[in-house]
């Protein structure tokens, strides 16, 4: 499958993939150390905080990558990011071309 996906992501988390017309949109989620029990509740270990890296492996001119739930830029013409995932955190970034 790594054949079809168009990023290398150095750590173990779950990812989505989108594509638009201009533009990659990238959904991780850390899903290590986030525990719910119903009775005692949710357990946070922070000790399961990652530290990715993702780099765009096709053809192409990487122009901007932006986190869309702030709308921050995180990059220009660069190809790669790093990127810190706490447990049960969630970061949609949107590689634009």
């Amino acid at each position: 499958i790594a054949k079809l996906i168009p990023f290398k992501i150095s750590d173990d988390v779950e990812y989505l993939v989108n594509i638009k017309e201009n533009s990659i949109i990238l959904t991780l989620i850390n899903n290590a150390g986030y525990y719910y029990d119903r009775l005692s509740g949710e357990y946070i270990d922070y000790s399961k905080t990652l530290s990715v890296d993702i780099s765009y492996m096709r053809k192409g001119e990487v122009t901007e990558i932006k986190e869309l739930w702030s709308g921050k830029t995180l990059s220009k013409s660069r190809r790669s990011i790093n990127v810190n995932l706490a447990p049960g955190e969630v970061k949609i970034l949107e590689f634009s071309f």
